[in-house]
């Protein structure tokens, strides 16, 4: 019974992942920000560390909240600002999950101007991660005066996140992106601008 389970299970998924490559088109390229002028690339230095920050107009992101995100630009993955964690390391983007499942969920459109802190699995429920990987990037992107409409944070269910973006006086009102975080989490967004951090 387990096996056919299993089986329906695989059946079902692959369904739902045609589906959707059906509506939104596959992906099965890569690009740069040498390749389109809506993807801007710059380099910053903080107290002698660098930092690339990726602009991107007019695009979507994927994530499958643990391991990948991806920003699409016309069907194709962009290289920087996407990432995909195999075994703790980022590797080429061409193995991002979009590229073999496509993006099995309903676009959400936001207007505004979004700034991603997703991290991958470590941001979502890790004091550590949140502490050190996820809150320094807000610092990072005040200190050199870009302005956002809303932020997309990995989680927000935890009380020591809560606590922190309350004393960075973030409003939740204001800035996240609503109250259905979680919902946004799993669906594929189309975005304005996107600005990562890695």
């Amino acid at each position: 019974m387990t096996n056919l389970n299993n089986k329906l299970s695989e059946y079902y998924k692959k369904k739902i992942q045609n589906f959707f490559k059906y509506l939104y088109g596959e992906i099965s390229e890569k690009i740069s920000h040498t390749d389109n002028k809506d993807i801007i690339f710059l380099r910053t230095s903080i107290e002698k560390n660098d930092y690339n920050i990726y602009i991107c107009k007019e695009c979507s992101l994927y994530t499958d909240t643990i391991h990948d995100t991806a920003i699409i630009k016309n069907r194709k993955i962009v290289d920087g600002p996407s990432f995909q964690l195999r075994d703790n390391i980022n590797v080429n983007c061409i193995n991002n999950s979009v590229i073999s499942k496509g993006t099995p969920r309903f676009r959400k459109k936001i207007k505004g101007k979004v700034l991603s802190l997703l991290t991958g699995g470590g941001g979502n429920a890790n004091y550590w991660h949140w502490m050190f990987d996820v809150l320094p990037r807000l610092y990072i992107i005040k200190d050199k005066g870009f302005t956002f409409d809303y932020y997309l944070f990995p989680d927000l269910n935890h009380k020591f996140q809560k606590e922190t973006l309350d004393l960075l006086q973030i409003s939740k009102k204001k800035d996240y992106l609503v109250e259905v975080l979680d919902i946004f989490m799993q669906m594929r967004l189309l975005l304005h601008h996107i600005l990562t951090l890695f």
